[in-house]
């Protein structure tokens, strides 16, 4: 098990977290390798800014299916089930990095097995997201049209690119984010009936071939200062529209993130993360955890 004790007397009922962020996308982290479930409520509750701890994602550690270090649950602040979190893996591979003392872990998502390790370079943790998916059955789109175009409204800032990074993503590339309110515009194409799992929806202004600026709206949550599904969901659509190469820096509300995109096809996102505190649930949502 992971060690959540700090120099706080912890009563045995009461549910340790570790609460994480990656750039300003934060998670609450709950070890449950000994089999307690959190269920969409107590994901809502615990999500609360007022009433809960406040977070983006509530993240589940869980033991393995197969033969691999750890695998991982995502739940949205509105309860709902993420099949994959670029920066809600990167958080957890730090711990279990530690935890383990490996180079490398491997970690089993809806998404798929993903791989994690620690950059020699600059410190930060990385995870190959695997390869996007562009069928559009698999996105999921309703109908089988052009993914690279699809129109979302006459309100839309042009067509939007769609893609899953395990799960369905929307972008737009516009001239400056200054003109696009993503409070207005987000939740509107996130429900657009032509996704049928609703979707993530970035907006991104491409800097150089090298560098995107961009903001995010995303699905079950609303505008999150980071996303890093989102960050490599516009950089594989930037390149295969020939707006960017193989190596791009994307810059959100929060931070900096690296994304790789080598011709092997997989998405290598890499950025700094970090423990905000540790800390235990009230006795109210620890009941919630079962």
């Amino acid at each position: 098990m992971l060690n959540f004790n700090n120099k706080m007397k912890y009563m045995a009922f009461m549910v340790k977290f570790i609460k994480m962020h990656g750039i300003g996308n934060d998670f609450v982290i709950l070890d449950c390798r000994d089999g307690k479930h959190v269920s969409h409520n107590a994901a809502k509750e615990i999500s609360d800014r007022k009433f809960g701890v406040g977070c983006d994602q509530i993240i589940v550690i869980k033991k393995p299916v197969h033969n691999n270090d750890i695998l991982l649950e995502f739940r949205n602040s509105d309860g709902s089930i993420a099949s994959a979190c670029g920066n809600g893996t990167r958080c957890v591979a730090e711990l279990i990095l530690e935890e383990t003392s490996k180079d490398k872990i491997k970690i089993e998502t809806k998404a798929g097995i993903l791989e994690a390790w620690k950059d020699t370079k600059s410190g930060f943790i990385s995870v190959n997201m695997g390869k996007p998916n562009f069928q559009w059955n698999e996105i999921p789109l309703l109908k089988n049209i052009d993914h690279k175009k699809v129109f979302l409204g006459d309100n839309a800032p042009g067509d939007a690119f769609c893609l899953s990074m395990g799960n369905p993503h929307a972008v737009f590339f516009i001239r400056s984010l200054g003109e696009i309110d993503v409070d207005v515009l987000g939740p509107i194409f996130e429900n657009h009936p032509i996704f049928p799992e609703k979707a993530n929806i970035s907006f991104a202004q491409v800097l150089s071939k090298s560098k995107i600026k961009m903001k995010v709206w995303e699905r079950g949550v609303g505008i999150t200062k980071a996303c890093g599904s989102g960050a490599c969901a516009v950089a594989v659509a930037a390149k295969q529209l020939s707006k960017i190469g193989s190596f791009c820096e994307v810059s959100l509300d929060g931070g900096k993130l690296n994304v790789h995109l080598p011709d092997n096809g997989n998405v290598y996102l890499t950025g700094p993360i970090e423990i905000s505190f540790r800390g235990e649930l009230s006795q109210r949502l620890s009941n919630l955890i079962k």
